[in-house]
């Protein structure tokens, strides 16, 4: 018996998320940030398993002492299944394509990669000029398209899959996502671009949730 995942009331709203061009789940320590991001690459990779993900943190070593035991945390026993390649810094869902994962320590690193959304973890910790660096990088590589695909029966009663259709005629495109889980760190890069206050950007959406949320903390 596969085990369920138990999210929160805000958790659930930024993982159903999916028309924000850009999204942030901003909560303090122990508000469930990086477990909220993994359900939410999963669930992007179960949906469109051949597309290829970005996501980052600030230093690498961050990847091994938070990602991987929250992926672990995720997955194990879910029926879901995953490699890890540490050499390469990838992780392989067996349903198809690859999550890379690249530091924020770097930004001119963060080049030639073309994929469908991008996660970024703690981009807030990183100073207000660093993270915009981040961020515009980051922008430019979420620019995979990738069509909505619906299910129809054809005349023979039998079930296929094309792809959908607006009310013009043209092809309906899923849209790329910047999506960020990170504790708030004053007037920084987040309360730029998130804070209602501030008129941000079309399409930017921002949940704010409280640790109290989280029934699995003492």
């Amino acid at each position: 018996m596969q085990r369920v995942i138990e999210l929160t009331y805000s958790q659930s709203k930024f993982v159903a998320d999916e028309v924000s061009k850009a999204i942030a789940f901003v909560t303090g320590f122990g508000g469930g940030k990086t477990f909220s991001l993994v359900v939410k690459m999963t669930k992007i990779k179960l949906k469109q398993p051949k597309v290829d993900l970005l996501y980052l943190l600030p230093v690498y070593s961050m990847f091994r002492d938070i990602l991987f035991p929250t992926l672990a945390e995720v997955l194990d026993g879910s029926g879901i299944g995953y490699k890890i390649n540490k050499t390469t810094g990838e992780i392989f869902f067996d349903c198809g394509g690859r999550v890379i994962l690249k530091s924020m320590d770097n930004p001119e690193s963060i080049v030639g990669m073309n994929v469908f959304a991008v996660l970024l973890d703690e981009l807030d910790t990183l100073p207000y000029e660093k993270a915009w660096q981040v961020w515009i990088k980051s922008l430019a590589r979420a620019r995979k398209k990738v069509n909505l695909f619906e299910q129809f029966e054809n005349d023979d009663g039998e079930i296929e899959t094309r792809i959908a259709l607006d009310d013009d005629g043209e092809e309906i495109e899923l849209e790329n996502q910047m999506i960020v889980g990170s504790t708030p760190e004053g007037f920084r890069l987040l309360y730029k671009l998130f804070d209602p206050r501030n008129n941000p950007p079309e399409n930017y959406t921002l949940i704010q949730a409280s640790g109290y949320e989280n029934i699995h903390l003492p």
